[in-house]
């Protein structure tokens, strides 16, 4: 299984590779929760793996990688254990120098809705685990794959189209243009 992440993340990695960009810009608009309504916002996006000319893709996924097969803790925050919402701030601290709000549920307030079929890398997307909206948070890295901290896993990449986060799956954001 590790060696099936490791595939997989070297080759997005190098799919990715050459891609550079200016400082990133942040969207400040907030939008409250629609009640499981479908995203509203829908971006000009001609394909979902699209990249925010703002995102460096590469540092990324370096970011990302540093993490993975770290061990999941609810409430940590370092590299001996860290959950989902953590490691969500914590690579965006890294990779564009936005603090994120802590919780899973605070997260989800930032930022523009977007529809699924819209995903971009660096988006967040969120699922209900618990019953509760939302409840678990990961970031789209592209190829319908996601980057998040799994309770039973540590962090780890995971495909949305899994019928376990298809059918848990309530929507994502898009915090960084």
């Amino acid at each position: 299984m590790a060696l099936l992440r490791f595939l997989i993340l070297t080759i997005i990695i190098i799919n990715l590779t050459g891609c550079a960009s200016s400082s990133p810009r942040f969207s400040s608009s907030c939008s409250a929760w629609n009640d499981g309504e479908e995203e509203l916002y829908d971006t000009n996006a001609a394909a979902s793996d699209t990249v925010s000319p703002s995102l460096d893709s590469t540092l990324l996924m370096r970011t990302i990688s540093e993490y993975l097969g770290v061990p999941y803790k609810h409430g940590g925050e370092s590299v001996e254990g860290i959950d989902c919402s953590a490691f969500t701030r914590s690579v965006f601290e890294k990779v564009f120098m936005l603090t994120l709000p802590r919780s899973t549920e605070e997260q989800y307030r930032m930022g523009k809705k977007i529809r699924k079929k819209n995903l971009s890398r660096g988006d967040l997307v969120f699922f209900s685990t618990t019953g509760r909206t939302p409840s678990h948070v990961g970031i789209y890295i592209g190829d319908g794959l996601f980057a998040h901290a799994s309770v039973n896993e540590g962090v780890t990449i995971s495909l949305l189209s899994t019928p376990y986060y298809q059918q848990r799956y309530t929507g994502a954001r898009r915090v960084i243009e």
